[in-house]
C-alpha cells in the first residue's frame, strides 16, 4: 500500500523507527506542517496513492495561548468557542473526505502537554475539555464516512511510557515532537490499522488442553489434581479462560485440539467447578492423539475456513513448532513462558479485532455450530435431494441499505473461498455501484431447520456502455451455507431483477484466486456458456465490454455469457419461493 504520511509536525522521513512500516508499505511524507494545502489540493497527488495518514499534535493545533483565552469563558461560551475552532480546523479533513471517499484515511492524534495531577484533581482542566471535543468531533466524522479511521496515540504511547515517546530536543531542533521511541510506536499502530484494512481478522481460536486451560495433564493428574479456579495459576487459569469466552462472545470461534483421551477432557468441562468455558462454548474439537498438523486442516473443513483463519495456543513449543512449520498459514503465537501473563497477551493482541462488531459477528458461534450440525445429518443421507428438501431451506433477499451496508461490506472484506472475482469494495463503493443508473445490488439471506444463518450472500451487477448486457461485478457467498445450492437461488432472482430491468446478457468472469477454486465451475454448472464458445459475432462483442469492464484482470481470468432468456438454472426446486 502506498501511504502520504502528513502532520502539525516534522515526522523525521528516513528515520530507522520507521521501518515496521515500511516493510509492507510504500511511505511518502508530506512537508512539515503541509497537512492542511495537501487536504485542500486539487488531488492529483493521490491519482497513485492508497492511504492518507495525518498524524495531528493538540498542542500545535490548540497552544496554550489560545486554551488561555477560552479558560475564563463562561461555559456556554466555552462550548460555542471550542465547536467554532474545531469546525474550522477540520474543514480540510471534511473537504478530503468528501473528495476522496473510497480513500482509507487514518487520522492518528496525540498531545505533548503535561499538567499537573492536582488541576485536574476537582474538575477537567480546559486541556482536558479539548482533548474530549476533539475525540467526539472525530468520531462524529467516522460514523459518516467508512473509509476514516481513527487512532488515539496515547493508549499507544502508554505501553512504552509517555515520556519516551516524546522528545523536546527533537522538538526544538527539527519541530518534531517524538522520540524514536515514539516514532517506532506510530509505525507499529498504524501497521496493524491498515494491515487490518487490508486483511480480515483471524476467525477460530484453536485451543490445547493440559497446560493451556489448566494447569496439569488430566489423564495423569485427574480431576481434582489439575491446577484450576484456586489462588495464584489456578487464577490464572481461569482468567485464560474468561478472555476466550469474551472473545466467543465478539465473534470468535472457539476449537480444542488437544493430544488427550476424549472423555477426560470433557469430564473436566461437565465437572470441575473451576471451569469458565462449557461444553457449549466448544465448536469444534480435534482430542486425540494424532499430530495437531494433520488435526487443524480437518478443523478448518468442518468450518469451511481456510487455514490463515486459524489461532493456534498451545503451552508447549515444540507442537507450536511442528504446526508452524506444517502449516505455515496458520497463526500460531509464542505465547509468554508464564501463564500469568496469558490474559493480558491474548486480550490485547490483534488477530481478531475489527473495526466495527455487527450484530452477524455475534453470532458466528451459533451459526458455525449450526453448520456442524448440518455436515453431520447430511453425513447420514444417501439422497442430498431429499434431505435438502426435508430441512426446509427459506431463503430472502435483502436490500443493501443503511443497515446493511456494513455487513455488505463486510462480507466483501471477508469471503475467499466462494468469490468469482475476489474484487473487494468499501461501503462507499458497494453504494456508488448500486445507485449507478442500471446497476444493482441485494444480499441474500437464509435460514432451515437448524435455525437462522443470517446474511451470507452478495450481488453486484454494474451496467456496461451496451443497455443490454450487465457485468457481474460481484458474486460471492458464505462458506458456512455452502451445500444448500443456495447460490443457485442468488443467480435466479439476480436474473429475474435484470429481466424486469430491461437487460438481455449476462457477462461474468472467474478469477483464479489461492482460495477460490471451488468456484471455478459454478458459472458454467448453472447455465452460463464460456465466451469462446459462442459465434464469433458475439463473442468479440463481450470480449470489448469485459476488457473496457474489468481491464486489470489477470492472464489467467476466464469469462462467460448468458441468455437470460434461455438461462437454465438448476436446484431451484429446493427452495420454497412463496417465502422467497
Amino acid at each position: 500500500m502506498k501511504l502520504i504520511l502528513c502532520s502539525t509536525s516534522f515526522l523525521l522521513p528516513g528515520n530507522p523507527a520507521w521501518a515496521e512500516l515500511a516493510k509492507h508499505h510504500e511511505l511518502n511524507f508530506a512537508g512539515y506542517d503541509e497537512w492542511s494545502s495537501l487536504m485542500l489540493g486539487d488531488g492529483r497527488r493521490f491519482d497513485e496513492t492508497n492511504a492518507l495518514v495525518w498524524l495531528p499534535f493538540l498542542d500545535d493545533l490548540f497552544p496554550l495561548s489560545k486554551q488561555s483565552e477560552l479558560q475564563s469563558m463562561p461555559s456556554m461560551k466555552f462550548q460555542e468557542a471550542l465547536d467554532s475552532f474545531f469546525a474550522t480546523v477540520l474543514t480540510p479533513l471534511d473537504s478530503f473526505l468528501e473528495r476522496h471517499p473510497s480513500l482509507p484515511v487514518v487520522v492518528a492524534w496525540s498531545a505533548a502537554d503535561c499538567g499537573s495531577p492536582i488541576e485536574s484533581a476537582r474538575e477537567p482542566t480546559t486541556w482536558q475539555r479539548v482533548r474530549a471535543a476533539w475525540q467526539e468531533n472525530l468520531y462524529q466524522r467516522s460514523s459518516q464516512h467508512a473509509n476514516l479511521l481513527l487512532l488515539d496515540l496515547d493508549r499507544q504511547f502508554s505501553g512504552p511510557g509517555w515520556l519516551k515517546c516524546f522528545d523536546d530536543r527533537n522538538y526544538f531542533t527539527s519541530h518534531c515532537r517524538l522520540s524514536m521511541t515514539g516514532i517506532k510506536t506510530v509505525a507499529l499502530s498504524l501497521a496493524s490499522i491498515l494491515d487490518r484494512y487490508e486483511r480480515a481478522a483471524h476467525k477460530v481460536l484453536v485451543l490445547d488442553c493440559d497446560n493451556t486451560l489448566w494447569g496439569g495433564v488430566i489423564g495423569e493428574d485427574g480431576l481434582s489434581g489439575i491446577v484450576l479456579g484456586q489462588d495464584g495459576l489456578g487464577q490464572a487459569y481461569q482468567e485464560f479462560q474468561t478472555v476466550c469466552r469474551y472473545l466467543a462472545t465478539q465473534g470468535v470461534v472457539l476449537a480444542l485440539c488437544s493430544k488427550n483421551n476424549e472423555e477426560d477432557v470433557w469430564d473436566v468441562f461437565d465437572k470441575h467447578q473451576g471451569m469458565v468455558l462449557k461444553k457449549k462454548d466448544i465448536i469444534g474439537a480435534r482430542i486425540n492423539w494424532r499430530p495437531k498438523a494433520h488435526n487443524l486442516p480437518e478443523l478448518a473443513d468442518e468450518f469451511g475456513l481456510g487455514l490463515d483463519s486459524l489461532v493456534f495456543w498451545d503451552d508447549n513449543p515444540l507442537e507450536r513448532a511442528q504446526v508452524k512449520e506444517a502449516l505455515p498459514m496458520a497463526e500460531v503465537p509464542e505465547v509468554p513462558e508464564q501463564v500469568v501473563y496469558w490474559p493480558r497477551f491474548l486480550r490485547s493482541s490483534n488477530w481478531f479485532s475489527r473495526f466495527m462488531l455487527t450484530e452477524e459477528d455475534r453470532k458466528k458461534s451459533l451459526q458455525y455450530r449450526m453448520r456442524a450440525q448440518f455436515q453431520e445429518a447430511a453425513r447420514g443421507q444417501a439422497d442430498e435431494t431429499t434431505f435438502l428438501r426435508d430441512i426446509g431451506l427459506t431463503p430472502r433477499q435483502v436490500p443493501i441499505e443503511a443497515t446493511s451496508l456494513s455487513r455488505a461490506a463486510q462480507l466483501s472484506t471477508k469471503t475467499n473461498q466462494f468469490n468469482l472475482r475476489v474484487v473487494r469494495r468499501d461501503e462507499a463503493a458497494i453504494m456508488e455501484l448500486c445507485n449507478r443508473s442500471g446497476g444493482m445490488g441485494f444480499l441474500g439471506g437464509l435460514s432451515d431447520r437448524f435455525g437462522d444463518h443470517g446474511i451470507v450472500g452478495m450481488v453486484l451487477l454494474s451496467p456496461t456502455p451496451d443497455p443490454m448486457v450487465g457485468f457481474l461485478d460481484t458474486y460471492l457467498l458464505s462458506c458456512r451455507v455452502l451445500g444448500r445450492h443456495f447460490e443457485a437461488w442468488l443467480l435466479s432472482r439476480l436474473a429475474l431483477k435484470m429481466r424486469e430491468a430491461g437487460y438481455r446478457w449476462l457477462l461474468a468472469e472467474h478469477r483464479p484466486a489461492p482460495r477460490n477454486q471451488m468456484c471455478a465451475g459454478f458459472l458454467v454448472e448453472h447455465g452460463l456458456k464460456k465466451l469462446h464458445d459462442w459465434e464469433p459475432e458475439i463473442r468479440q462483442k463481450m470480449e470489448m465490454l469485459a476488457n473496457e469492464m474489468s481491464p486489470e484482470a489477470p492472464p489467467q481470468t476466464k469469462r462467460f455469457l448468458a441468455d437470460l432468456h434461455e438461462l437454465d438454472i438448476p436446484f431451484l426446486d429446493l427452495y420454497n419461493h412463496d417465502q422467497a
